[in-house]
């Protein structure tokens, strides 16, 4: 099984960003997106982003992993 996690994008250079995760950083691939911007929020699978998730999402996500690992 397989989990990803939202990553928030914080550099845009060409077909890659740089996302950010908890204080971890690292360069996706985003051909498979379109139109994401500085600001996003990413799930990313294998160095590639796979789908866009809104702020909301991405943040009650990273509560609940949080949940889960404290238990």
């Amino acid at each position: 099984m397989c989990m990803t996690l939202p990553h928030k994008i914080t550099k845009i250079n060409g077909q890659t960003a740089t996302v950010e995760c908890g204080e971890k950083t690292h360069t996706v691939d985003i051909q498979l997106l379109l139109n994401v911007q500085v600001g996003d929020w990413v799930l990313s699978e294998k160095g590639y982003a796979i789908t866009q998730v809104t702020e909301v999402v991405a943040q009650e996500t990273q509560e609940s992993i949080k949940r889960v690992s404290q238990e």
